[in-house]
This record gives structure tokens, sequence and C-alpha cells, in this order.
């Protein structure tokens, strides 16, 4: 596997895996318009509220690693406490796999992105998205259902939606009471390109 180039992923300080098994099954992201798009998945039991610099994203993690560490397992989904990440909400997207994962509804599309989107996508399946995102974003999520891992991604928004903001990714497996991933929770933060990009 070729190691991600940590450089270019602005908000994570501090990868935990040098090479990604990620970068098998993804497709070209930039052969499907998306610029600067760089990925990487973090084993459940590496996923560390340190890693991140975006409060949103440290917020999330920190709840998610609390349930992760007093269940001894993924949180459940059910348990899921909003009230608990009050800093990440309007950029929480609450997503539910169908039955093999080809598929991807929006139980929830946060506020903000839906702003910054000029869309709300809730009810609505990653199918009836444009590409990229039922190809690029269901390959991540796939993996996050099968590998039961995070995946952390960013990428400048398309050109369409604004010239200014990049987009800053993560997200996380949640269970159900089978302990199979039935639900993820993508906080989704806009950030300005710094000058140089």
């Amino acid at each position: 596997m070729v190691p991600i180039d940590a450089g270019r992923l602005t908000q994570l300080t501090d990868p935990p895996v040098s090479g990604d098994r990620l970068r098998g099954p993804m497709p070209d992201p930039e052969s499907y318009g998306l610029e600067r798009h760089e990925y990487l998945s973090i084993p459940a039991n590496l996923v560390d509220p340190a890693l991140f610099r975006l409060p949103a994203h440290r917020s999330m993690a920190e709840y998610w690693c609390r349930e992760r560490d007093r269940r001894g397992g993924l949180p459940r989904s059910a348990d899921f406490d909003p009230t608990e990440v009050v800093s990440a909400l309007g950029y929480i997207m609450l997503i539910e796999p169908n039955a093999d994962a080809s598929d991807f509804l929006y139980r929830l599309y946060g506020s903000h992105v839906a702003e910054h989107h000029r869309r709300d996508m809730t009810g609505r399946w990653l199918s009836s998205f444009n590409p990229p995102g039922p190809v690029v974003f269901g390959t991540q999520y796939r993996a996050i259902v099968q590998w039961r891992a995070a995946v952390y991604a960013e990428h400048d928004a398309v050109r369409e939606v604004s010239v200014i903001y990049r987009w800053c990714r993560l997200a996380l497996p949640m269970c159900d009471a089978d302990d199979r991933v039935d639900r993820i929770v993508v906080c989704n933060v806009p950030i300005r390109r710094g000058p140089a990009e």
C-alpha cells in the first residue's frame, strides 16, 4: 500500500498508520471531479480525539471514544445522544447502510452542511447524488461498514458550491444490538482554504 501524504491532510495532526488499505478499493477521486482529495482509514481502537484539530471533530471523537471504551466495542447507534456533541451539531450527518451496504440513507443531513451545499439530503439515498458522492464516498462508507473502522477525509469543495472551502470529514461507525454496523455518524466541516491553496 502507498503511504498517505499526511502533509496534505490539513486538519489531522498525526496519522496513526503509515499505509492505508483504503487505497486499494478507492477509485481515483480526481477522475470524479474531487480536487485534492485525501483520506485515511483509522482502526477503531486507534481513534483518539487528540488526532483532530477542528473542535467539532474533537468533540465527536471524544464522545465516540468514550462510548467505545465504556462498551469495549463500537458505540451503539441507539444510544447516540446529540446533546453530548453540541459543538458538532449542524455538521453531523447520520447515515444508514442498506442490507448489503451498496447504498446509504441520510437519516439526518446537518443544517450547516445543507446550507453550504444549498440542499438538504435528509431522507434521501447517497445514490441520488450526482458523482462523485455515490462512487467516492460510497466506497469509503462501505469500508467503514465492512472494516468497522473510521475514515478521515478532506477535499476542496466542487466549484459549483465554493472556491474557498475545503471539506473535512470524520466518519465513525456505530452498531446495533447485534453488533452490526447500522449507522455512520459523519462530522463534515467546511474550512477556508489557506492562501497557498
